[in-house]
C-alpha cells in the first residue's frame, strides 16, 4: 500500500510540474509576441521627444539674432586675473628685497604652468561668497622634487631659535640648552 501512495504522488508532482512549466512557456510565447509592439511604442515615444526638443532649441546664431545670447567680452575678466597673479608676485619680490624671504642663486624659482595661465573662471577676491583661504607653497622651497638645501636650512633655524625659547622657560638648573647645531649642513641633497 505504501508503494502505491508513494507512486501517487510522484504521479502528481510529475502532472503539476509539468503544467507549471506549460503554463510558463505560455506567458513566454505571450511576452515574445507582445515586447516587439511595446518596444517599438516606446523608441517612438523617445523618437518624438527627442524632436519636439530639437525643434524646440535655438541655434547659437538664432539667439544672437534675436539678442539673446550676446558675445562676452572676457579681455576685462582676463586683464583682473593676470593683474592679481602679478601683484602676487611683486609682493614675493618686496619680501626678497626686505630679505624676509630669502632666496640665493643656488635656489631657482619655477613658475608652473598652471600659474602661468590665467583661468576664466577664477572666482573674484571681492566676491565674498566664493573668497576662500588658500595658499600655495612657495615655488622655491622645492626644487626637483627635493626640498631646497637654503630653504630647509632657513625653515630649521626658524624652528630650533623657536623651540630653545620655549625650552629655556622649563629649564630649572639654568643650564644652556642645545640648539641642535643650526649651522650644520642640510641632510637633504640636491640631485643636479
Amino acid at each position: 500500500m505504501m508503494k502505491k501512495v508513494a507512486k501517487r504522488e510522484t504521479t502528481y508532482t510529475m502532472i503539476y510540474q509539468k503544467h507549471i512549466f506549460f503554463l510558463k512557456k505560455i506567458q513566454l510565447k505571450k511576452k515574445k509576441k507582445d515586447s516587439p509592439t511595446v518596444e517599438r511604442s516606446k523608441l517612438d515615444e523617445r523618437r518624438q521627444s527627442l524632436q519636439l526638443l530639437l525643434k524646440s532649441r535655438s541655434s547659437k546664431a538664432d539667439l544672437t539674432k534675436k539678442g539673446i545670447l550676446e558675445k562676452k567680452n572676457m579681455i576685462p575678466k582676463l586683464a583682473e586675473t593676470l593683474q592679481r597673479r602679478l601683484s602676487v608676485r611683486q609682493n614675493r619680490v618686496i619680501l626678497q628685497e626686505r630679505s624676509i624671504l630669502k632666496l640665493t642663486e643656488e635656489s631657482m624659482t619655477t613658475i608652473t604652468d598652471s600659474e602661468n595661465v590665467a583661468q576664466l573662471d577664477e572666482p573674484n577676491e571681492n566676491d565674498i561668497a566664493t573668497k576662500r583661504h588658500h595658499e600655495h607653497a612657495p615655488s622655491h622651497i622645492f626644487l626637483n622634487g627635493f626640498v631646497n638645501k637654503a630653504a630647509l636650512n632657513q625653515i630649521a633655524r626658524g624652528y630650533s631659535t623657536i623651540h630653545n625659547r620655549r625650552l629655556a622657560g622649563f629649564d630649572d638648573d639654568s643650564t644652556p640648552v642645545d640648539n641642535n647645531d643650526v649651522n650644520q649642513q642640510s641632510m637633504v641633497f640636491n640631485n643636479s
